[in-house]
């Protein structure tokens, strides 16, 4: 037994040595981990030239983009969106968009790149004549087997310029909204001032039902008391699946306050469905849980903590940082010039649990629903990321909108079995960072040890309703 614990306590040290090492390496701090305004290339001078296009229209219209009409070309340049033509592919040397050009390589608009290249897209603006470089690439800049076209660069290169002109309409309304709210404030005594709502926001898909009626049950255990959304999409689960779902029906009775809400949008799919319920909830302050998400004890707590009030935002930390990567997302990735902000060395983003006051964040968050709901979808095209993973990061990043990271790295928790480890279940920290599971501790003893057992319990008893 204890050759087993000692084992398992192994596995889970090297965990924590590897990223531990990757922790020190770029020095990662309770206050670096803050971001604060500077970091993004957005000209804040187009706020003041924002114009009249609300910015939930403009998301619309430059998500559902398509053939360039006479009405698209005004858009754009009312929003100093330049008109690109693509020119073709240009090779060059040394791994390096900047390297020595290598002529004999060049392609078409039409010819394949294939990742491992390095060049650039060569396009001109049709209104001044300007030639740009979009697309840049090295040798490492897309993951292996990735291809592309620099037809494609056309679209790219619009997208950093589209986020710009939503985050200057954006910034305007919120400003607008802050003034009023001041002006009607002035005449409220403080006893009349209202708190912040607080909630978790789940998004469930029929499949995962069994788990989210485990999670919630498991909450009201503990003694959490905040409301849940359920958000869904009517596309998969009907208007109304309270009418036929016992599993709804017994979350809404049992262990409320329970809402559903509903997605009907035809531009919301799969991950999309998180930032959309985000972006929509009627709550305030949100702790947002993927359905196969459990907390070890009641989340309430994580509300007041120092780190979300000073930020307005806390987010997780995934096992990856820039120099030791599965999803390449380091200083030469694509994906910076997508978005057109900068390169930032710190560890991955890991969504699957975010914690947002979203009065303090909504500029950030309509970015997050452009870049996941934008057609056509580059960052999943070209695989620069995975999912909604790294999307809240990227767009917090890109409108200076102060967030804290959690500074200890995940742990990787499981068990062994039969002299075998078994498990590669993530087990993420709060602001405490205390290590003490990493001890040799019997598993009986952890505070958490029974939660599997209880949670299979609780699944079950969900699909006998």
């Amino acid at each position: 037994m204890y050759a087993g614990i000692a084992l398992y306590s192994v596995c889970l040290l090297f965990w924590w040595l590897l990223l531990k090492g990757d922790a020190n390496r770029v020095r990662i701090s309770r206050w670096s981990s803050a971001v604060l305004p500077g970091r993004s290339t957005f000209d804040a001078s187009l706020y003041a030239n924002a114009g009249s296009d609300s910015a939930d229209n403009l998301l619309t219209t430059f998500a559902r983009i398509g053939a360039t009409t006479p009405e698209l070309l005004e858009l754009h340049k009312r929003h100093h969106i330049p008109d690109y033509k693509c020119v073709g592919w240009r090779q060059t040397g040394d791994c390096s968009p900047d390297g020595p050009r290598e002529a004999q390589k060049d392609l078409s608009c039409g010819g394949i790149v294939m990742a491992g290249a390095s060049g650039y897209c060569l396009l001109r603006d049709e209104t001044t004549g300007e030639e740009i470089q979009a697309m840049r690439l090295s040798c490492t800049s897309l993951r292996n087997k990735t291809t592309f076209k620099c037809s494609q660069a056309v679209d790219f290169a619009r997208v950093a310029p589209q986020v710009n002109a939503l985050i200057a309409a954006k910034t305007k309304e919120t400003e607008t909204g802050k003034v009023l709210r001041r002006s009607e404030e002035k005449n409220v005594t403080e006893m009349e001032m209202t708190l912040p709502s607080r909630g978790i926001v789940m998004v469930v898909y029929p499949k995962l039902l069994n788990s989210v009626h485990a999670t919630v049950r498991l909450l009201r255990g503990y003694g959490c008391k905040l409301p849940v959304e359920m958000w869904f999409l009517e596309s998969e689960m009907g208007t109304v699946p309270l009418d036929y779902s016992r599993i709804l029906q017994s979350l809404v009775k049992d262990y409320g306050p329970v809402t559903m809400k509903g997605i009907s949008d035809d531009l919301v799919v799969g991950f999309t469905s998180k930032v959309y319920a985000l972006a929509h909830s009627e709550l305030d302050q949100i702790l947002f849980l993927d359905a196969d998400n459990v907390p070890v004890k009641d989340p309430t707590y994580l509300f007041d903590t120092p780190e979300f009030l000073n930020t307005g935002s806390m987010f997780w930390p995934d096992f990856w940082t820039p120099a030791n990567t599965i999803f390449n997302i380091k200083a030469e990735s694509l994906v910076w010039e997508l978005v057109g902000t900068p390169f930032v060395d710190m560890f991955e983003q890991e969504s699957g649990q975010l914690l947002i006051d979203r009065r303090r964040t909504a500029v950030a968050l309509h970015v997050a629903q452009f870049l996941a709901m934008r057609e056509p979808r580059h960052l999943e095209r070209l695989r620069l990321s995975y999912g909604d993973k790294d999307l809240f990061r990227l767009a917090w990043l890109k409108t200076n909108t102060s967030f804290h990271m959690i500074v200890t790295p995940p742990a990787a928790a499981g068990m062994v079995r039969e002299k075998q480890y078994c498990g590669m279940t993530m087990v993420q920290y709060d602001t405490t960072g205390e290590s003490r599971h990493f001890q040799l501790t019997p598993w009986k003893d952890l505070p958490w040890h029974n939660i599997e057992d209880t949670l299979f319990d609780y699944a079950r008893a969900a699909s006998q309703l």
